[in-house]
């Protein structure tokens, strides 16, 4: 139950709510479960960590970028992600950072956009349709070397953590690797570590 899945055709994006909420609600170490009555109907339960109303942090506080947030340079980043509730949890979780996120639903969508747009960074997803990451990102560097643009940091998403598969996301141009899933400072991380290059 609860489990992410991919539509296509003109069900496309339909159906993924819970699948949205386990992963926002797992993201913050919490747990969601049901119960179903044949005469009540089905109810959901949410069970969240306790925040400690003694720290000196308010859920106000909380509720407004952070001060480190402030001084962050803005990235427009391009995410090539075919899972809709990927796309979301990525949003969601740079919701508060002065970053822009644009998207792409396949490879070749994401080299269309590339060669259009600006982009400080690519997040590539290793496995979707039409075409992949791996061919994607070769494509984007082909495009850069022959029209004599910088590279542009190409990050590789993957659930695969062999040393096989990082060695052919680095032998194919991508910059780094960030394993799914992954959790938002892990991405935070990621997309500090490459503002110094803006």
């Amino acid at each position: 139950m609860f489990e992410p899945f991919v539509t296509h055709g003109k069900s496309h994006g339909t159906g993924l709510g819970m699948a949205i909420v386990k992963k926002i609600i797992t993201s913050h170490e919490g747990e969601i479960w049901f119960d179903t009555d044949s005469e009540k109907g089905t109810e959901f339960f949410i069970k969240l960590p306790m925040i400690d109303n003694s720290a000196s942090e308010s859920l106000d506080t909380l509720e407004e970028p952070s001060q480190d947030n402030k001084n962050v340079t803005p990235l427009n980043i391009l995410l090539v992600e075919d899972n809709p509730d990927n796309q979301v949890l990525f949003q969601f979780n740079l919701k508060k950072t002065p970053h822009y996120i644009d998207f792409a639903d396949n490879g070749l969508i994401g080299v269309e956009k590339f060669k259009a747009n600006s982009y400080d960074i690519v997040f590539m997803d290793k496995e979707m349709p039409v075409m992949n990451g791996f061919e994607a990102a070769q494509v984007i560097r082909k495009w850069e070397t022959d029209n004599n643009k910088k590279h542009i940091p190409i990050v590789a998403l993957t659930a695969h953590t062999g040393i096989d598969t990082k060695q052919q996301c680095m032998e194919i141009g991508c910059s780094g690797i960030l394993t799914k899933p992954f959790k938002k400072e892990e991405l935070l991380n990621v997309l500090n570590s490459y503002t110094l290059l803006v």
